[in-house]
């Protein structure tokens, strides 16, 4: 899920690595907490916090990253023509 988040923000914001792992982590977050909370509301969703979807939306962001960094030189060229 966070692999085209990974692969567009560094694009979109100039951003590096770092920030790039640590936004997706935090949106990740974002995602699951706001499935914790609406277990407690109860009518809205039946999922749940899973910190495993955590773990593998940070990665999917990093993996998406590591496509963009492979990429880069093509993907700021194509931009530039226009």
């Amino acid at each position: 899920m966070m692999m085209p988040f990974g692969f567009l923000y560094p694009i979109i914001k100039k951003a590096g690595i770092l920030k790039t792992v640590t936004m997706c982590f935090l949106f990740s977050l974002t995602i699951e907490s706001t499935q914790l909370l609406s277990a407690f509301w109860g009518r809205l969703t039946s999922r749940t916090f899973d910190v495993t979807e955590l773990i593998t939306n940070t990665f999917g962001g990093l993996l998406g990253y590591l496509f963009f960094s492979v990429l880069k030189p093509t993907i700021f060229r194509i931009l530039n023509e226009q």
